[in-house]
């Protein structure tokens, strides 16, 4: 632990401030919560259950509408995104071209591989939309319909936006754009863990029970300084530049000065952006969670130790910090998907899983460690509709929780391509309700009766329900996202925008150092950026 770190941890420690909050099996976990979007309400709501923040904000649009999104198939978003359009409402989106292939695949930009520095790979012929899911026409219709209405969807351009200038996109062969962000009418916005399809909506009609649903989460913010941060970005992303995030303190140090302890990170004003996110989430474990008086709940979609492609940076992965917190003694509660959730594991990832599992839950002499608990989230563990139906569940959210009064929630997932290379969103908030709704709902997950441990999950105890039902979780999609490997260093990424070199490389950005961005022009009928 760090000077700055420790002296930290003495001042909350000293006034009180790391308390945590104890449950019990017989605490009540009242968590749903329903937000008015429309009315501006902001804060953290589950997805779910009748909850449904993403629509329920872009139906609230008057002016403009702007998106950043990994997958978005939902045919009742998509109707409502042509239905905005046509009703003059300007429509901005920006998606990633091509998420991981599934049978059933989408391609919102058919032709593009091969061509504008993109690598050349199978699977987009012109006739690939055939085999398409049902959405895909009414996708299609969307995205003509926005276009011919005056309004913009492009493709998020990996060969230039991808990494940063210590990892640029040629040193790995790929990365997604795989945040999941609105804003609307400049002035109101969202970050979600889901990407905006049935399964993460778990829409009851488009999604009907057994199916699976995903656990996942929506944070909704009309934060002036938040919001226009994240439309910094899409305008950056737009413009297709790199884009250096600036420090700011995270949440409960705003007023301090630097030697009382404000970190500085990449955190606008409690935004997250990756490729930035490594440092401000290994920062708040660091700070706020260090020492046996804390307590410590996270969820992932998985943790992965860092690929070799992308090099473990001095501070650590996140990983690391989740080790430091185990052993300074903290109560750590941990879940991750089923090891089984896309079939019976390989040998090789089970034993890969179990080299992570084994990192937090042994000590150095092999001996089990009383305050960290590692659960795996299977199919039997339900997640109801609107209905009240139970639907097979699938662990696809990313948050953390420290002694129920700091959180953090995204779309990064525990991976070196998640943290380090990819386009991704996520906030940081201590607002007491949604805090308590996330953190009693990670509690509820631990502790369902079939919450596997990890010889369970490895013997598939409680996600053999998922094929069985017709509910197969690879088919609805939700696949995890390949790592990063290096690429040959005749990779071709020289070529850009029709044979004209790519700009040169800014200077490299150092921790800690990133420059304040400048804000980039407002679009139209969209209130001007305020200076942050």
């Amino acid at each position: 632990m760090s000077d700055r770190h420790l002296f930290l941890l003495i001042v909350l420690t000293f006034f009180g401030i790391s308390c945590s909050t104890v449950y019990t099996a017989s605490t009540p976990t009242k968590i749903s919560r329903k937000l008015a979007a429309s009315e501006g309400g902001s804060g953290l709501v589950i997805n779910g259950g009748g909850n449904n923040p993403a629509l329920d904000l872009i139906q609230s649009a008057g002016k403009s509408i702007d998106i950043e999104i990994y997958e978005m198939e939902d045919s009742v978003f998509l109707q409502a995104l042509k239905d905005k359009a046509e009703a003059g409402v300007v429509v901005r989106i920006i998606k990633d071209p091509y998420p991981v292939p599934k049978a059933d695949q989408c391609l919102w930009f058919p032709g593009l591989k091969g061509t504008n520095g993109y690598p050349k790979l199978a699977g987009d012929t012109p006739d690939s939309n055939l085999k398409a899911m049902p959405s895909c026409k009414l996708a299609l219709d969307m995205i003509s319909s926005v276009k011919s209405h005056g309004g913009l969807v492009e493709p998020f351009f990996k060969p230039r936006l991808c990494g940063t200038d210590e990892y640029p996109v040629s040193k790995v062969n790929y990365c997604f754009e795989h945040g999941k962000m609105i804003v609307v009418d400049g002035v109101r916005a969202l970050v979600s863990t889901g990407n905006f399809n049935a399964d993460n909506f778990c829409d009851e009609k488009e999604n009907p029970s057994p199916s699976v649903c995903n656990r996942d989460f929506s944070y909704l913010i009309n934060d002036a300084k938040q919001v226009d941060e994240l439309r910094t970005v899409f305008e950056k992303d737009l413009a297709e530049k790199r884009y250096a995030l600036h420090p700011i303190a995270l949440p409960g140090s705003a007023g301090r000065s630097a030697d009382e302890g404000v970190i500085e990170s990449y955190t606008p004003n409690g935004i997250t952006v990756s490729p930035y996110s490594l440092e401000p989430l290994v920062d708040f474990l660091k700070v706020y969670a260090m020492g046996p008086s804390h307590t410590v709940r996270i969820q992932n979609q998985y943790l992965k130790e860092f690929s070799k492609a992308i090099p473990a940076p001095p501070e650590g992965t996140l990983n690391d910090a989740i080790r430091e917190v185990i052993k300074s003694g903290a109560t750590v509660e941990i879940m991750v998907s089923s090891l089984c959730a896309f079939g019976t594991p390989t040998a090789q990832d089970t034993a890969d899983a179990k080299a992570i599992y084994d990192s937090f839950v042994l000590d150095e002499s092999g001996n089990p460690r009383a305050n960290v608990v590692v659960k795996y989230f299977p199919a039997g563990i339900h997640v109801k509709d609107g209905a009240g139906k139970d639907h097979l569940g699938y662990l696809h959210a990313k948050v953390m929780v420290v002694d129920g009064k700091y959180a953090w929630m995204g779309s990064v997932n525990g991976s070196s391509s998640a943290l380090t290379v990819n386009r991704e969103y996520g906030v940081f908030f201590q607002d007491p309700v949604s805090v308590e709704v996330l953190d009693k709902s990670i509690f509820q997950d631990m502790h369902a009766p079939k919450a596997e441990n990890f010889d369970e999950s490895a013997a598939c105890k409680y996600d053999k329900g998922a094929a069985a039902a017709g509910g197969s979780i690879l088919v609805t999609g939700v696949q995890p996202l390949p790592e990063a490997v290096p690429l040959p260093d005749d990779s071709g990424e020289g070529s850009i925008d029709s044979g004209t070199p790519p700009a040169a490389p800014q200077a490299p950005v150092k921790h800690h150092k990133a420059p304040k961005p400048k804000p980039s022009p407002a679009p139209t009928a969209i209130p001007p950026l305020s200076s942050t």
